[in-house]
């Protein structure tokens, strides 16, 4: 994808101070600065989420072979 930030939208972020922790994919500042890493391709907790949609592929899978005991007889 791609993001395009105004001058008034980095002043915006870097003023934000949210009341409640953000996860760090939503996170676009860094110490009150616009992190800058985000825009040269720096991970942004991609490895964790494909790890959850992979469990939950795995469960789809798991309940359209019959689930449990499907699982079961297979092991």
């Amino acid at each position: 994808g791609m993001l395009i930030l105004s001058p008034r939208a980095v002043a915006r972020l870097e003023s934000f101070k949210p009341n409640r922790a953000m996860p760090k994919i939503f996170r676009l500042t860094k110490g009150g600065k616009l992190n800058a890493g985000i825009f040269r391709g720096e991970t942004i907790n991609t490895p964790s989420m494909m790890c959850v949609e992979d469990y939950l592929d795995a469960l789809k899978w798991a309940k359209s072979i019959g689930g449990l005991n499907a699982l079961l007889q297979r092991s």
